[in-house]
């Protein structure tokens, strides 16, 4: 594969020595790094050296993730969350009891937040990895989700807590103040129901979560209702008809924070509900203040994977027809705001495409999953003129089907883009 990558502010170039790996680099010598788990190890290409380097022998690892700066990336190793250190090429085991965590750094500097059940800590390289416990968690008192505001100053925390005289446990949505971690302020507390956190607005000015009735998983899998609450009055309103399946990533602000795109599932009259991505799944852009819905999707196809490019002008998307057989016809599509000029980009169809990512305003970086369910990243150039592999990825016979079609390629890979091009992250 030739050609070369259209430049957008800065240098862009391709490596010859790494089949033709798209290595964007801004003017500090920064450039794209994508970390990626291949034979359940993890595998680093960028930084200074766009060729593949591995940097784990264990066999069991998955959810990479980069720090702010891109220096660092946390995953877990079994049951061991660790971080790579990208300058010194070493890694680090924070001091944690042993299992299953989720993770996420801040947005503004290397702090790390890691949590399940028992309770959420905080690791920072200052502290030399020792943590400290923010949030304590037990059988009686659970944490559920975690996620940072855009300046890192505030986290979001979703809990269950234990009922008092029998009655139903409460979901409760607290933030904490990352600058003095003792002012914990209580959002929303309401009984019988469970939060799955979205996020913040860009401007931290509202929060936008899923209310799971009862802390049902099933009703939770089958798609929930997106509420908004306004901060700081905490007025909290549904969005619309704005029911989507619960994973983040069929979701995406706009760059200006004014609208959302979203993966829709049903019409609103309770129809088309249910769990399988290959169905009926429109594309709606919203105005969050008002509600407003667009749908900017073709009608009948399961439309998913929903990312604005860096400037807002335009759109990827993954799209097949309706249908569970179709989805080996997902493939990566691009349209101008507000759902015009939609074309598909690529045009192999050997290939299942998924969860495309803008690196710059003219590059994406996009999955693919083969006939034999081998997976593999991909770049690709706005034009579809420039396509190239950038790294190989798990065999997935087990997973390739997804639960119920839907594949979370955070356990696989995470790219980091230089502030100085793009603020875009898959997580």
């Amino acid at each position: 594969m030739t050609g070369m990558l259209q430049k957008w502010a800065l240098k862009t170039c391709i490596s010859a020595a790494s089949a033709a790996f798209a290595l964007v680099t801004a003017a500090n010598g920064q450039t794209l790094s994508i970390a990626y788990i291949a034979n359940d190890d993890l595998w680093l290409r960028g930084g200074t050296d766009a060729s593949a380097r591995r940097l784990t022998h264990s066999g069991a690892c998955k959810s990479p993730r980069f720090s702010a700066d891109g220096s660092l990336i946390a995953f877990q190793d079994s049951d061991i969350v660790s971080v790579f250190s990208v300058p010194k090429a070493d890694i680090v085991k924070v001091k944690i009891p042993q299992g299953e965590w989720r993770f996420i750094w801040s947005p503004t500097d290397n702090t790390l937040a890691v949590w399940n059940q028992s309770g959420l800590y905080l690791f920072s390289q200052r502290d030399s990895w020792a943590g400290e416990q923010i949030v304590k968690g037990g059988p009686r008192s659970m944490v559920l989700d975690a996620v940072s505001n855009n300046d890192g100053q505030k986290l979001l925390v979703a809990m269950r807590n234990a009922g008092s005289n029998s009655g139903p446990d409460l979901g409760t949505i607290y933030t904490i103040d990352l600058q003095n971690r003792r002012q914990v302020s209580t959002l929303l507390t309401e009984p019988g129901s469970g939060f799955d956190l979205f996020g913040w607005s860009r401007d931290s000015s509202t929060i936008l979560f899923w209310k799971a009735p009862s802390f049902s998983s099933s009703m939770e899998a089958d798609g929930l209702d997106l509420y908004a609450m306004s901060l700081p009055s905490r007025e909290v309103r549904r969005l619309g008809n704005a029911r989507t399946l619960v994973h983040r990533d069929v979701l995406h602000w706009s760059p200006d924070g004014g609208s959302l795109l979203l993966t829709l599932v049903g019409s609103g009259d309770g129809s088309g509900l249910g769990r399988e991505t290959w169905a009926d799944r429109p594309l709606a852009e919203m105005n969050v203040l008002s509600g407003v819905m667009r749908i900017v999707s073709s009608p009948h196809t399961s439309t998913l994977f929903p990312a604005w490019s860096p400037s807002g002008d335009d759109i990827a998307f993954v799209q097949a027809p309706e249908g569970r057989g179709s989805m080996r016809e997902r493939k990566v599509w691009i349209m101008r705001r507000y759902g015009t000029e939609k074309r598909r980009l690529t045009s192999d169809n050997v290939y299942r495409e998924e969860h495309p990512i803008w690196l710059s305003n003219e590059t994406i970086l996009f999955s693919r999953i083969d006939a034999s369910y081998r997976a593999s990243l991909w770049s690709v150039t706005k034009d579809g003129l420039s396509l190239a592999q950038v790294a190989e990825l798990p065999a997935l016979p087990e997973k390739a089907w997804g639960y119920y079609g839907y594949v979370d390629w955070a356990e696989y890979f995470d790219a980091w883009v230089p502030n100085a091009l793009c603020s875009c992250r898959i997580h």
